[in-house]
């Protein structure tokens, strides 16, 4: 369908156009090339309405497409384009909007625009980035369990008949693998994985509860492998959303509470108050941010410290997050390199377990021969 058909076929369904862009989502990757071509054609002089036209004309994705259709027609109506976007929220986020209004209201949209593309790609090369390295991971074990649940449900039942019908006392690892093989295979084990499934499913729909996800999040700060991990990428976001702002002029108060709403933590948003309150109150970002070691890094602390002292904030926080985010690579994949022969020897084991069950029993009759 042309953009024109979509554009129609959404209009004609007006009552539906809310409920659809406050849940609809699109692909970072789609939402980044737009906002680059739109601040590229803004700073050739571009009217904004031509400009936005050309946007949602060069989309391949039918959601963008729709998206940014809403967004040209809001703006030819009068609305700012911040007040448009802050209609589809699951698309822009808070940082976005907010950027894009500092953009409105100093006249450097073109800028923000451009600084919002870098955001989102830096935010899609870090979420892929953590996808790849555990995607081997994730395979070995779904793999493994997999292939477990085979080997115990179908291969050895006709091995460990045999074994039982020998007129010997089967050892323990044996009289161990008899029971997990007539488990799996039964109605009962069968009914334990489906009832795994559904609490896997009912888990997952509970942790999208806030109050539960808070305390989920409190719970891995604490961890001492993933602990480190999640305090470096929010630290990331913090640097790079706050740079952002401070260099469209937003002031200090406004830049730190959306620095800290953008992690999406509710860890983050508190310590923001904090800080903001901290700030009010006359005392430097950097006291409050020394003073709650466990959510932010100790190079965090002093780049803020040495960029107030200078008077350089904003140039502080973007040299920062390069360094972040090397630090973040750097523990993932030691996180990474650490797991896969966890794995592989966890596999190993399960194996020696299985032949030597087999074996033993076997052994044992034949020596008796």
């Amino acid at each position: 369908m042309s953009w024109q058909g979509l554009a129609g076929s959404r209009r004609l369904r007006g009552e539906e156009t809310q409920d659809w862009a406050r849940n609809v989502r699109c692909n970072p990757l789609e939402v980044a090339i737009s906002t680059r071509l739109l601040a590229v054609l803004l700073l050739a002089g571009v009217h904004i309405a031509d400009s936005l036209k050309a946007v949602f004309e060069q989309c391949s994705d039918a959601r963008m497409v729709e998206v940014w259709w809403t967004i040209h027609e809001a703006v030819q109506e009068g609305f700012p384009l911040s007040q448009a976007m802050a209609k589809f929220p699951r698309v822009f986020s808070r940082l976005y909007r907010t950027v894009i209004k500092v953009g409105e209201t100093s006249g450097s949209m073109p800028f923000c625009l451009n600084k919002m593309a870098d955001w989102l790609e830096k935010e899609r090369k870090m979420a892929s980035s953590l996808r790849a390295s555990l995607t081997y991971p994730t395979f070995v074990l779904t793999f493994s369990g997999l292939l477990s649940w085979w080997l115990f449900a179908q291969v050895l039942p006709p091995f460990l008949r045999v074994l039982s019908g020998m007129n010997t006392t089967l050892p323990l690892p044996t009289r161990v693998l008899v029971f997990c093989v007539n488990f799996a295979g039964s109605v009962v084990g069968w009914a334990c994985l489906f009832v795994v499934c559904l609490l896997a499913v009912r888990l997952w729909y509970w942790l999208k509860r806030p109050d539960v996800w808070e305390k989920v999040l409190g719970l891995v700060y604490t961890l001492p492998v993933l602990g480190p991990l999640l305090v470096l990428s929010t630290n990331i976001r913090v640097a790079v959303a706050s740079a952002i702002l401070f260099r469209a002029g937003c002031d200090s108060i406004s830049t730190w509470k959306v620095s800290f709403q953008a992690c999406d933590d509710p860890h983050m948003t508190r310590h923001g108050e904090g800080l903001i309150k901290a700030v009010r109150e006359g005392r430097q970002a950097s006291d409050y941010l020394a003073e709650h070691p466990t959510h932010f890094t100790n190079i965090f602390t002093q780049m803020v410290r040495a960029g107030e002292e200078t008077g350089r904030l904003p140039e502080f926080l973007e040299r920062l997050s390069p360094m972040l985010e090397e630090e973040l690579d750097y523990r993932i994949s030691m996180m990474v390199s650490a797991l896969e022969p966890i794995l592989m020897a966890g596999v190993s084991l399960i194996m020696l377990g299985v032949l030597l069950s087999i074996f033993l029993p076997l052994y044992s009759h034949l020596s008796t021969l």
